[in-house]
């Protein structure tokens, strides 16, 4: 059998984001090597899911405003826990063993980082 951290970083791909020297430096190492490319990878499966979403929702996203719309994502992402669960296990499935640790660590934070690059990711896609 594959060792299955092995298996989950050899499908990322490496954005060359540089480096941070900050005090937050494991925070952004982490977000910049493991959220950023697994969020990629994940794009189709992100995207599909939004539409999914907003079909149930009944809302037709051709009949509102840009900035209407731009609301919804960000209300919706920020207010639906259903909806930031399953994205945010969508993601850490995807994490190694040690990614799956750092990240129990530190839930709160990453899961707010994960959000908002969520919300920019879905935003970009339907504008």
């Amino acid at each position: 059998m594959k060792d299955r951290n092995k298996e989950l970083i050899s499908i990322r791909i490496d954005l060359k984001l540089p480096v941070d020297d900050s005090e937050k430096a494991d925070m952004i190492i982490f977000q910049n090597k493991v959220l950023r490319p697994i969020l990629k990878f994940q794009h189709p499966s992100i995207t599909s899911y939004f539409l999914h979403y907003v079909k149930g929702k009944k809302v037709n996203i051709e009949n509102l405003t840009k900035p209407e719309i731009i609301t919804f994502i960000k209300q919706s992402l920020l207010r639906d826990q259903k909806l930031k669960t399953y994205y945010c296990g969508l993601i850490s499935a995807l994490f190694t063993t040690e990614e799956t640790q750092f990240y129990l660590n530190n839930k709160r934070e990453i899961n707010k980082r994960l959000t908002s690059m969520m919300i920019e990711r879905i935003i970009d896609f339907i504008l």
